[in-house]
């Protein structure tokens, strides 16, 4: 999983280096920014706390100190996978929407600037987590579990915040942005199909051409907003499990759902919820073919 996601960032920054004009464009600052957010991820999430911890360990080492650390680490990397692509969302919109303010949002360096903040603002947000979790052990009849969890005497409202707020931040205000401005870009797009063959519509302007030149420049110029659109609604998709587990427990009596097909429903949503952050290099390929030559060049060793 972690060498798809390297791979990912290989041809990202290999296409980059190798091609001027990828460089002046913001699609793949957004890609390598994800493939880097998935691969935190997938480090702290799945392979310390799951692999070693519960796998290799077996519960029965603590992390100790290193608790309070390893969860607002998963948390910042959580929150930064999902904002990516928030924020490339919110710029793909304007460049459909708001012409005007095209080349003042879609460039470079406001693209890594914009990038820089989301790390920053996700890893600042998780910090509440910090001042939350403890290495707590639990007794299993003759043995010992040791665990990451609350610490004693964390009192209710800050418990009920950091959940509502950890969950605001991670599926609620996400899910409405991406739903709600992926949909308007896909009716802007089939609007602008509907024009005569003779016009291809530029974000900032609308040129007369010959029908012939129609095809390419519009797949072309769209390319990245299929892109978009493929992995917000594999985000979509696979978390949406998780927030209906959640708006269980949050909108009944939590005791009710204390019981063994509840803890499955939660763990079977959080791993397809991680699946997301693993599947994206089969997305790319899947709806970018110069991605997926790039990709094919390199695993057959350039004999294709």
């Amino acid at each position: 999983i972690l060498a798809a996601n390297a791979l990912t960032l290989y041809i990202l920054i290999r296409r980059r280096r190798q091609r001027p004009s990828e460089a002046k464009t913001t699609p793949g600052l957004y890609l390598i920014a994800l493939a880097v957010a998935d691969s935190l991820v997938l480090i702290f999430i799945v392979f310390i706390e799951t692999v070693v911890h519960f796998v290799i360990l077996d519960r029965r080492v603590s992390f100790g100190g290193f608790c309070p650390f390893l969860i607002t680490l998963d948390y910042g990397a959580h929150n930064a996978s999902i904002w990516i692509i928030v924020v490339y969302t919110v710029e793909r919109f304007i460049g459909v929407y708001l012409p005007i303010w095209k080349y003042k949002v879609s460039n470079p360096r406001t693209a890594k600037l914009t990038i820089a903040g989301v790390y920053v603002c996700s890893y600042v947000l998780a910090l509440p987590h910090f001042f939350a979790e403890a290495p707590t052990a639990v007794q299993d009849g003759n043995m010992t579990i040791y665990r990451c969890g609350e610490v004693e005497n964390l009192s209710a409202d800050y418990r009920l915040g950091l959940i509502w707020g950890q969950s605001a931040l991670s599926y609620l205000i996400p899910y409405l942005v991406i739903i709600v401005f992926n949909g308007m870009i896909i009716y802007k797009l089939r609007n602008m199909r509907k024009i005569g063959p003779g016009i291809v519509r530029q974000m900032s302007e609308v040129t007369a051409t010959a029908a012939s030149t129609q095809k390419p420049a519009t797949r072309s110029k769209n390319k990245p907003v299929v892109v978009l659109i493929t992995i917000s609604a594999m985000f979509v998709l696979l978390w949406f499990p998780r927030l209906v587990t959640f708006l269980m427990a949050r909108t009944n009596n939590v005791d009710r759902f204390d019981d063994f097909s509840y803890r499955v429903a939660l763990e079977v949503s959080s791993m397809l919820g991680v699946l997301n952050s693993a599947i994206n290099v089969f997305l790319y390929a899947y709806a970018d073919s110069r991605f997926r030559n790039d990709l094919v060049s390199i695993l057959t060793c350039g004999r294709r």
